[in-house]
């Protein structure tokens, strides 16, 4: 993560067993995609474009957006 300040951030959204709605390590500010490896492929999650979210919760929040075959 040169050059960036790294960032943590929460994962929301996906499959039941996927690791959505679980904290995520830190990652580059700059990011807005972020791929998790799940069970043979990736769940893929975007930044929310609110980083306030709702109930004005101030964390940085991606939302999963569909799933990636390896």
């Amino acid at each position: 993560m040169t050059g960036q300040e790294a960032v943590t951030i929460a994962l929301e959204g996906g499959p039941s067993d996927s690791p959505g709605e679980a904290a995520h390590p830190a990652v580059s500010g700059a990011m807005d995609t972020v791929k998790v490896p799940h069970q043979g492929g990736y769940e893929h999650f975007e930044r929310d474009p609110d980083p306030k979210g709702p109930g004005g919760r101030s964390s940085e929040v991606f939302r999963w957006v569909t799933r990636m075959a390896e």
